[in-house]
């Protein structure tokens, strides 16, 4: 799973997929258990098994580190836009990634912590508003091809309905729910 980065590379060695992979991973271990404030650079390299100078040449700063982790967890959930020829289907898919990342990842976890922290970060902020934008552009695919007249707002409501239960309510999301979030959206599925 290739993470994008604003930087260019750098040169030197070419950079390891498992490696950053395995940054990623342990960022977001780390951000879940200790929250964004108290997460250090030395317990996500030890995680990973990587060095400082690693994370330096891939990463201009913690707040971008944190964003591509977010990034590769939702990118891990959906990598790419669904086309099954089933549009409700594709939504539920879609949202049904969502909700299994929530369950069975730290990303639960990481974006609480992260809610609180980019308040009062803008640069962290900023990398996650980008962040999101990027990743809804899946959904947004799929909520499209379902016939609505809104897709930006079905996108909000759906995703709304998902870390509001799971950031505000800490209530548990499961599978049932992109299937009752597609039929209230759409009165069928």
């Amino acid at each position: 799973m290739s993470v994008r980065r604003r930087r260019t590379p750098s040169r030197g060695r070419p950079q390891s997929e498992a490696a950053t992979a395995a940054l990623m991973r342990a960022t977001l271990a780390v951000v879940a258990t200790r929250g964004y404030h108290a997460a250090t650079l030395e317990e996500i390299v030890a995680l990973a098994g990587s060095s400082k100078p690693t994370v330096y040449r891939r990463w201009p700063s913690k707040p971008r580190l944190v964003a591509d982790a977010v990034r590769f967890a939702l990118a891990t959930a959906n990598p790419s836009v669904p086309a099954s020829g089933r549009p409700l289907g594709d939504v539920r898919a879609v949202v049904g990634n969502v909700i299994h990342a929530l369950r069975t990842t730290p990303l639960a976890r990481v974006l609480a912590a992260l809610v609180g922290a980019a308040a009062d970060e803008p640069a962290l902020a900023e990398a996650l508003v980008e962040v999101e934008r990027e990743r809804r552009r899946v959904l947004r695919a799929v909520v499209a091809r379902a016939g609505t007249r809104d897709p930006d707002l079905d996108v909000d409501l759906v995703l709304g309905a998902l870390y509001f239960r799971v950031l505000m309510r800490r209530m548990p999301v499961d599978a049932r729910l992109a299937a009752r979030l597609t039929r209230r959206l759409y009165g069928r599925s």
